[in-house]
């Protein structure tokens, strides 16, 4: 009895600094995502369409978004949905962002005396 007890307990006991952190981030369904995108409330993510646990491969499909602390989030695949609902504050804080493909180049023009 006490085996099938700690098998059941094993992934909240696993996840459990994140309990809080889990109970904030909810999955976006897809019809929604336009109407979040469009209201001042909620804003996309610092890694703006590309997918926190794999930024560097970037799919940037808005079909698995995650609201996570007034914040959308959007992931490749179902499986780092999953796994970003696990564990949500590992894939988000301290983690810097990938920049973004910026054509402007910040120029600054000093005018006038010192």
């Amino acid at each position: 009895m006490h085996i099938k007890i700690v098998d059941k307990l094993k992934g909240h006991l696993k996840y459990r600094c994140d309990l809080i952190e889990r109970e904030q981030a909810q999955i976006l369904p897809k019809e929604n995502v336009t109407k979040i995108e469009k209201s001042y409330t909620y804003k996309h993510s610092k890694f703006g369409l590309n997918s926190p646990i794999s930024p560097f491969f970037p799919t940037k499909t808005k079909d698995h978004a995650v609201l996570y602390r007034e914040r959308i989030y959007f992931l490749s695949n179902k499986e780092e949905q999953e796994q970003f609902l696990l564990q949500p504050s590992k894939y988000v804080k301290g983690v810097e962002s990938v920049p973004n493909d910026i054509l402007i180049k910040p120029k600054i023009f000093v005018l006038g005396l010192p």
